[in-house]
């Protein structure tokens, strides 16, 4: 789990092959402007922004994926 400013789609992709293959998930204190990147569960990245002092309804949570392209 890491907290972002920014990120390539080549990050994105190198942890979503270590997750679930494609997917990363991350939740956002949208008031705070966190971002909170690839853990298992959006609870523990709601757990990480709860013991900073984000309230518990000021977030969003997403779920990055994308599907691998195959070669004709």
């Amino acid at each position: 789990m890491k907290i972002i400013d920014t990120i390539t789609l080549t990050e994105l992709r190198s942890m979503a092959e270590r997750m679930y293959g494609t997917m990363v998930k991350a939740d956002v204190d949208v008031a705070k402007k966190i971002v909170v990147i690839d853990m298992d569960m959006h609870a523990d990245g709601e757990a990480y922004l709860l013991e900073r002092g984000s309230p518990r309804l000021s977030g969003a949570t997403a779920n990055y994926r994308y599907h691998r392209r195959s070669r004709p």
